[in-house]
């Protein structure tokens, strides 16, 4: 019995050292027929933690917006006084009337001049002056009127009347007329007394012609 086990164990032991080469090449080739592309399967999706994965969305690029400059807030417009909004009001004074030198003027005394004296500029630069020393009473005769009368040209000049005598009327008295007058602030006739204080003539009627 012992020569035949041990014929068997050797006949087992050659099939056993043919057949692992098989193997061995049967399982390298499986091993090479399958390529890592083909084993993986369709790419798996990644799930992230806690939850199935979202599906993806693909969002348009947003064109760059242009910059723009701020504009500044438009500032309040001044009103037509000039004044600006909440600014107090200015205050305007009055305005002041001038005086057209057209017409009779009169000063009552000046100075030395105890008598009035009357002057009206009239069209054409001339004027007519009176000198009213001692008018006659009114229903009394008298040898002299009691006014010296002149007459002359004029000629404005910035704030001076220059005066010249073209023809005084005859008379006792003697009396001296002013080569030229003055104008005030409101464009009235000044004249300067001997005792150096101004003499201001006032209009008692419209233009009159000499």
């Amino acid at each position: 019995m012992r020569p035949i086990s041990s014929w068997l164990l050797r006949g087992f032991a050659a099939i056993s050292l043919l057949a692992l080469p098989a193997c061995v090449e049967g399982t390298t080739a499986a091993a090479t027929a399958t390529s890592p592309s083909e084993a993986a399967g369709p790419p798996a999706t990644a799930v992230a933690p806690g939850g199935p994965a979202s599906p993806v969305v693909t969002v348009p690029a947003t064109p760059p917006v242009a910059a723009t400059t701020a504009t500044p807030p438009a500032s309040p417009t001044a009103s037509a006084t000039g004044a600006q909004p909440g600014a107090p009001l200015p205050i305007t004074a009055p305005a002041v009337t001038l005086i057209t030198l057209d017409g009779t003027w009169e000063s009552a005394s000046c100075g030395s001049r105890t008598y009035a004296r009357r002057i009206t500029f009239a069209e054409a630069a001339k004027f007519i002056a009176e000198e009213l020393v001692s008018p006659c009473p009114k229903g009394v005769s008298c040898v002299w009127s009691g006014i010296i009368i002149r007459q002359g040209t004029y000629k404005v000049e910035q704030d001076t009347i220059a005066l010249t005598v073209g023809k005084t009327s005859s008379g006792p008295a003697k009396t001296q007329l002013p080569t030229s007058l003055a104008l005030d602030g409101s464009r009235a006739p000044v004249e300067a007394g001997d005792d150096g204080k101004p003499c201001v003539y006032k209009r008692t009627t419209g233009t009159r012609k000499p």
